[in-house]
């Protein structure tokens, strides 16, 4: 069983590394929110909902390879994470091929002209080092 709980301050270090494991190195930030999916002891999945401005970043979304991918772990995290989106507009930099996948829980593809300067920029910088990136956004509700 894969249990979705958020992750608390003194398992930063253990987030951190899974997050290497996956390649990963932006450092998780004292005002994140930080979702695991674990199983026993073990962390399979993590994703961030980083505050910036006056709008919030999903960021930093990974399932373990290869066994738990394609289980629906990662939309259980996603659903979840939606539950702390309050009023707030939320982005995120997601590859094209995962438009229906962000779909799911509101996301919908923007033009980067729309969207805050920081998150054009960052589209930006991360699209010279991968293929396929694009802009969403998720609207506030309420």
């Amino acid at each position: 069983m894969i249990d979705i709980r958020t992750l608390q301050p003194q398992e930063v270090a253990k987030a951190q590394a899974f997050y290497k494991t996956q390649n990963y190195l932006t450092s998780i930030q004292a005002n994140d929110i930080v979702l695991v999916a674990e199983k026993g002891d073990r962390f399979v999945g993590i994703v961030r909902l980083c505050p910036e401005e006056n709008f919030l970043v999903l960021r930093g979304m990974f399932v373990d390879l290869p066994y738990y991918q394609r289980k629906g772990i990662g939309k259980q995290m996603l659903q979840s994470l939606a539950s702390l989106f309050g009023a707030q507009e939320v982005y995120c930099l997601p590859y094209d091929h995962l438009q229906d996948f962000y779909g799911v829980i509101g996301f919908k593809k923007i033009n980067a002209a729309d969207a805050p300067t920081v998150m054009r920029d960052r589209l930006q910088k991360y699209s010279k080092r991968f293929d396929g990136l694009i802009l969403m956004k998720r609207t506030a509700v309420g």
